[in-house]
């Protein structure tokens, strides 16, 4: 079996790795799947790792007391709800099957600006909590994929952003793929938002690898799991990075709510499956959340074009006897306090994978 080589690229725009990871089935996929769907997965069939100069960011300014709002939330399941053998299965070619199991609900959600101006740092509140807004000048102007200022430059800069403010002092493989960019919002490929309450990769190794092989084949789902059972990978995760893209004003529409980690029980846990994303055919693995009381919702309120939100999707560790839950359940959701003439929301999310070395 080939081996997944994992070396670096001084160039972002090149990808490296074995024939396992040089196999383009995603772009060649033809499929009715929407195309979020596809792209809602992996770094790391076409990958680049990128070794990108130290560039030092400072949090953002995060002034004023903490503010909280009551919003409505779609998709958080009833605390009573058990599906049948333990796992729900969505069909999501039937939008009636899709509603059963949706429990509208209001959620109080905070100010997270007020809650990260009292941490030490960025990467112990990240750690902390699994989100963090950084402040992250950008040099990109075009946004299409198509212009080439995506991978050009980037990747570089959301590399610079994991290794210097996010992982400090960690050894990394940082693996970008143009397949986990996408935009969304008005005049984008994607002009819906994702306004129910989920997350993307479940929970275990296992989970992951199923992903994988569910959307790119077995083989791409092996290779994976050689790459994360290397001896010296101790951890491996999947970091979003969130930002607006050509706006000029501060957002308000259409926000991102996130679910601290921390308030989220095992039992809150709902292990899912989507029937209608995956080429294959096969049913995917996320995680559902039952509402609870003590669950703690935050956002951040007018990010900024010079802002990156950031929050992990998916981890594993190796160390973990009894793994935790350290990923962040989120939503879009309508702002009750945003004024009508709010400019629309456009957005982009660029999903990264992370092996960490020991």
């Amino acid at each position: 079996m080939a081996e997944l080589n994992l070396e670096y690229c001084n160039d972002a725009r090149k990808f490296s790795g074995s024939t396992l990871s040089k196999i383009n089935h995603v772009r060649n996929v033809t499929t009715s799947t929407p195309h979020d769907a596809r792209n809602s997965f992996f770094c790391f069939f076409r990958h680049s790792v990128v070794k990108a100069p130290a560039v030092l960011v400072d949090p953002p300014s995060c002034t004023g007391s903490m503010r909280t709002k009551s919003v409505q939330v779609n998709g958080l399941l009833d605390p009573g709800f058990h599906p049948e053998g333990g796992r729900l299965i969505v069909d999501l070619r039937d939008q009636s099957a899709a509603r059963d199991n949706d429990d509208g609900r209001t959620v109080a959600v905070e100010d997270a600006r007020a809650l990260q101006e009292a941490s030490e740092s960025a990467a112990s509140f990240f750690e902390e909590h699994g989100f963090v807004l950084l402040k992250a000048p950008t040099a990109v102007t075009k946004w299409d994929l198509a212009d080439g200022e995506i991978e050009s430059l980037y990747f570089v800069e959301v590399d610079a952003l994991a290794r210097e403010m996010l992982f400090p002092w960690q050894n990394l493989e940082v693996a970008q793929s143009k397949e986990s960019f996408l935009q969304r919002g008005v005049g984008t490929d994607n002009p819906n938002y994702a306004t129910g309450v989920h997350q993307d990769y479940g929970w275990h190794a296992w989970d992951f690898q199923e992903m994988v092989a569910a959307f790119v084949g077995w083989w791409m789902g092996w290779g994976w799991r050689l790459a994360y059972w290397r001896p010296w990978v101790r951890s491996f995760t999947i970091v979003n990075f969130w930002r607006t893209t050509n706006m000029k004003d501060p957002l308000a529409h259409m926000p991102l709510m996130l679910c601290d980690p921390r308030s989220v029980r095992t039992d809150d846990l709902v292990r899912t499956g989507f029937l209608g994303i995956a080429p294959s055919g096969k049913a995917t693995n996320q995680m559902s959340l039952r509402f609870h009381d003590d669950q703690r919702w935050y956002w951040y309120p007018a990010v900024a074009p010079d802002e990156v939100l950031v929050f992990k999707t998916f981890e594993c560790r190796k160390d973990d006897p009894a793994p935790k839950w350290r990923t962040v359940f989120h939503s879009a959701f309508e702002d009750p306090d945003a004024p009508p003439d709010a400019e629309k929301r456009k957005s982009c999310e660029h999903r990264v994978g992370i092996f960490h070395l020991r």
